[in-house]
């Protein structure tokens, strides 16, 4: 408003204070909500042409200040809301990511657990079965303790096959959502 009030002031004097208006109008957007900018821009437009009007200044040269006023406050509007929309946008690709990061966590603990629950439990058994035998039977205990062996090389076999999907799946999920936030921003690949 007070950019709008140097307009008003300086017009009896310099018929190029309508940029003070026009300027106005562009930060109206910013200030305000749209209908209350719009409203403010109409307002400030009429109360400028009377003011023109009354200054005896031809009504042809604040042609300018209408056209160009409510066209740029319309752009500011809209990149306004293209800024807000933008913010959103990130917002929920963060939520997003987080969900997939909590969703990835939660399957590899489902799937860890699979994979070791059976093996630990079979490795304890047969840990305690070879405890038991190794003064009776010292040739049977020895057995049972190369089957634990055994056991537990090819579990931590399948961890490591397990870990490297898990690391080869964690960068192919981030390849994809940079594609998608780069295309989000105009960015397109071929």
């Amino acid at each position: 408003w007070a950019i709008a009030a140097l307009g008003f002031v300086l017009l009896p004097w310099n018929p190029g204070s309508q940029s003070y208006i026009i300027y106005a109008c562009a930060f109206f957007p910013f200030c305000m909500g749209t209908r209350a900018s719009l409203l403010s821009i109409g307002a400030l437009l009429a109360a400028y042409a009377l003011a023109w009007h009354a200054a005896g200044i031809p009504m042809i040269y604040m042609i300018s200040a209408v056209i160009a006023g409510p066209v740029v406050a319309l752009f500011n509007i809209g990149m306004r809301q293209k800024v807000r929309s933008d913010a959103q946008l990130r917002l929920s690709h963060e939520e997003v990511r987080r969900l997939a990061a909590l969703a990835e966590r939660e399957r590899i603990g489902r799937d860890l657990h699979d994979l070791l629950g059976h093996t630990l439990s079979l490795v304890a058994l047969k840990s305690d079965l070879a405890s038991r035998l190794i003064d009776r039977d010292p040739v049977a205990a020895r057995k049972e303790m190369d089957d634990v062996s055994g056991v537990a090389r090819e579990a931590l076999a399948q961890v490591r096959r397990a870990v490297s999907g898990i690391r080869a799946a964690g960068l192919a999920a981030e390849l994809a959502s940079a594609r998608l936030l780069l295309e989000s921003d105009g960015v397109r690949f071929n």
